[in-house]
């Protein structure tokens, strides 16, 4: 894969991993009525993450301490 098509994808897994972080503090501060929305909202910028990573890696990939 290309170097811009890598940077990208880190890009766009990175912007979902932050996403995913911040639901997860929503979802612990929800009301009961809104937690199913967030949680599936979460799941999806996770599945989403990891996809970007796959597509770089083919593989999973061990989160670097920095990122």
């Amino acid at each position: 894969m290309n170097e811009v098509k890598e940077m990208l994808l880190a890009a766009v897994a990175r912007r979902a991993e932050r996403e995913a972080a911040h639901l997860a503090g929503e979802f612990a501060r929800a009301a009961a009525g809104d937690k199913e929305a967030i949680l599936a909202a979460l799941e999806f910028e996770k599945w989403f993450a990891e996809s970007c990573r796959f597509c770089q890696n083919g593989r999973k990939v061990r989160h670097r301490p920095d990122s």
